[in-house]
């Protein structure tokens, strides 16, 4: 008889994850043959999980580098995502009807903590951001909370404000 060795991913839901800071430096595209690095935070708040998916809320810092960021330039969204019994990740992040960002990873672990190892592009054409990073989780009472790195703000600035997608009941 076979055993079930999946991970039940119900943890996650309510669950907050930041962008670590040695993982913060991205590519972005200046045109069609020139390109600059920017600083990248991301902050997520899961807010659901049901059967291999998950969704939530997230915000994104990007910071020209060796510039100081700006809080007020934060992009935010929603997301949806799923996420394998191996821990394999899919995420779809909306800014709006025509506005996506796709991301792709795998549930791992950083500096001996559980974390998400991500991939995402987004943007209009040559003005591409790509970046690849370890996602940390982030609790209230961690320095991080309340001083994201490559942002200055706490995590409830960066997510607090942002409503969260919700199910349509069937019918």
């Amino acid at each position: 008889m076979a055993t079930d060795n999946r991970i039940d991913w119900k943890w996650l839901e309510g669950t907050y994850w930041y962008c670590a800071a040695d993982s913060m430096p991205a590519i972005q595209g200046q045109g069609t043959h020139s390109f600059g690095w920017v600083i990248d935070q991301t902050v997520w708040s899961i807010t659901g999980y049901r059967d291999g998916y998950f969704w939530g809320v997230a915000s994104v810092l990007l910071t020209k580098a060796g510039e100081t960021p700006d809080p007020a330039g934060k992009k935010d969204m929603t997301f949806l995502a799923s996420i394998t019994p191996e821990g394999q990740v899919y995420i779809a992040f909306i800014r709006s009807a025509v506005a996506s960002t796709v991301g792709t990873g795998r549930v791992t672990s950083h500096l001996e903590k559980p974390s998400f190892e991500m991939q995402m592009s987004s943007g209009p054409g040559a003005a591409v951001t790509l970046h690849w990073a370890y996602m940390m989780q982030v609790r209230p009472g961690d320095p991080e909370w309340t001083c994201l790195p490559g942002a200055g703000v706490s995590v409830e600035s960066m997510v607090g404000d942002i409503e969260p997608p919700v199910p349509v009941p069937p019918g």
